[in-house]
């Protein structure tokens, strides 16, 4: 797991979706999609539940994913 994958991570979860974090993360969408499933393998979790093209976060991801957060904010 990188800061990287994190900070990909909460521009997902703050922009709702892979293509507008890409936007803002001026990246193309396959490239945000890999970062997530990197840091999903790390975890060992599944971060989001797709339907239809929307992200869903599921109850686990809050648990799983709060300290890594937490670091990261501290750092930057």
């Amino acid at each position: 797991m990188e800061l990287a994958d994190l900070q990909v991570f909460t521009t997902v979860v703050e922009e709702g979706g892979i293509a507008a974090a890409a936007r803002k993360l001026h990246r193309v969408p396959s490239s945000v999609t890999t970062r997530v499933q990197q840091l999903e393998a790390a975890l060992g979790v599944r971060l989001f539940v797709r339907q239809r093209q929307r992200l869903h976060l599921p109850a686990v991801t809050d648990h799983v994913i709060a300290e890594p957060l937490s670091v990261m904010f501290a750092l930057g």
